[in-house]
């Protein structure tokens, strides 16, 4: 056998390899050729199309470099890939336009700018109009703000940005909102642009005595957490029962698997002599 016939084989191998890890998780590939990087106080995972950011607050996001937008949001200490369950921010896709037709972009890069981690690209338009857009984006709990400062570099046009009103209570601007529309333009010569989206939980009035607290969900390894139902003991652990990955209890900050085996658990009650869980085929007592 060939000196030439061996190194192929190896060659074939590696690329085999390769291929398995960007089956199983396209990040895990990404990571071989990638590192994290500090950004300020955020931290930073590049890939060849997407950025995953970890906030200080704790709150994730991924950024589409090739459709100049952030994508989806998460919470958890693992931000270098995307979190199952996380929320979709709304923004459409290829979000700037002029004249509703969609700007043609060029990624710049990243960087920290004004203590702040920035996006900067262009945007071309059809009609000559030019823009290098630096861009920050600010996830919160029940929100998220998206700042730009645009330097012309072509013609002046009306430019707008596009957003899906439907999953938010509120959004504003610091620009110019058509009604009901989901465009939101600048005015003319701005450069300094601001839009802040915010849910309905953002905004819900809390009684008196009560407070939203966001929790973080297990890892269930790709598991679908659906909680059907919840319990609380007299020492104030709570238990939730969900619909394919068994029964779960939490407290200070930790959740530890109750109960499995079970057929869409479906509720649960907790008695002095145990927990009652109802599932489909009948009611269990553990």
């Amino acid at each position: 056998m060939s000196k030439n016939t061996v190194s192929m084989r190896n060659f074939l191998r590696l690329i085999t390899v390769y291929c398995i890890l960007v089956s199983i998780h396209p990040v895990m590939a990404e990571e071989m050729v990638s590192k994290v990087k500090q950004v300020g106080e955020s931290r930073v995972l590049e890939s060849s199309e997407f950025l995953f950011v970890r906030q200080p607050n704790g709150h994730n996001y991924k950024y589409s470099k090739q459709e100049f937008r952030v994508v989806t949001s998460w919470t958890g200490d693992e931000f270098q890939k995307e979190r199952h369950g996380a929320i979709n921010l709304g923004v459409y896709k290829d979000p700037w336009q002029s004249k509703l037709k969609s700007f043609q972009g060029k990624w710049i890069g990243f960087s920290l700018k004004n203590e702040k981690l920035t996006f900067s690209y262009e945007m071309s338009g059809f009609d000559g109009a030019k823009y290098q857009i630096d861009e920050a984006v600010l996830v919160e709990d029940g929100k998220f703000s998206l700042s730009f400062q645009l330097k012309q570099l072509g013609r002046d046009v009306p430019v707008n940005y596009r957003i899906n009103p439907d999953a938010y209570q509120q959004i504003t601007t610091d620009g110019q909102k058509r009604g009901r529309s989901t465009v939101f333009y600048l005015k003319p010569g701005q450069q300094d642009y601001k839009i802040t989206a915010i849910r309905d939980s953002e905004i819900a009035k809390i009684p008196a005595g009560y407070s939203v607290k966001t929790i973080q969900l297990p890892d269930l390894k790709g598991g679908k957490f659906e909680p059907t139902g919840i319990d609380f003991d007299d020492e104030g652990t709570m238990y939730v029962t969900t619909r394919s990955e068994g029964v779960w209890k939490y407290n200070n900050g930790q959740w530890k698997l109750f109960a499995d085996g079970l057929f869409e658990p479906l509720g649960i009650v907790l008695k002095k002599d145990g927990a009652y869980i109802a599932q489909k085929p009948e009611l269990t007592r553990i």
